[in-house]
């Protein structure tokens, strides 16, 4: 029998960015809620009061896309086997709300998960910046937000939610992603009672598949 030594890494790597994932969502949930019942609840979007709960945003680029049309291309074979392995990746992550930009390539990146968990993808223009936080941080306590953006507004509008450069990483010369880094993950997490203080970060690399 011949194994495949790359599936058997990439599977790997998927199953450790799952659990990345899902500890840190419960962490901090734990870390405001004051216990693990209440962690698993609020996780779960499906019972309590989620009053204590923090709101958790998760910022991603959109997947490959393809080199034509160059007005709204969509994605590439690559690109959809990013989005679906996005989709399992959090699966279980109690999301509740999709957001993508304007654009085919952001939408499609959410699709699979968005079909996964029978959620409404909602559009926010990708250049208003402003609107887009307001928008999200006008969601109720508990929410777990995905949003979809692109190379060049991602690293403003974490910058809005009080992320440092540090916690952003590498950018180009011109200040955005690097055009051939499709594989961030920002997760985000604060609550009400947090004031004017920044949120908790992590950045995790996506699966290609």
């Amino acid at each position: 029998m011949i194994t495949d030594q790359n599936s058997l890494a990439t599977n790997r790597l998927a199953r450790s960015a799952t659990r990345s994932v899902t500890v840190f969502l419960l962490c901090t949930l734990f870390v405001w809620n004051g216990s693990p019942s209440a962690a698993a609840n609020e996780t779960r979007k499906r019972s309590g009061d989620a009053s204590g709960a923090p709101l958790v945003v998760l910022l991603l680029r959109h997947a490959e896309k393809a080199g034509t049309p160059k007005d709204d291309p969509p994605l590439t074979a690559a690109g959809r086997d990013r989005a679906d392995a996005l989709a399992r990746l959090l699966a279980d992550a109690g999301v509740t709300h999709l957001y993508s930009s304007e654009y085919r390539r952001t939408r499609e990146t959410l699709q699979p998960l968005a079909s996964r968990l029978s959620l409404d993808i909602r559009t926010l223009p990708a250049r208003r910046i402003e609107a887009i936080v307001e928008a999200i941080q006008a969601l109720p306590p508990g929410s777990v937000v995905v949003l979809a953006g692109h190379s060049n507004t991602l690293p403003s509008l974490l910058r809005s939610f009080g992320v440092t450069s540090d916690g952003i990483g590498r950018l180009d010369e011109r200040g955005f992603i690097p055009d051939d880094v499709f594989d961030r993950l920002y997760i985000l997490a604060w609550s009400a009672h947090d004031g004017d203080a920044g949120p908790a970060v992590v950045r995790i690399s996506l699966p290609d598949r």
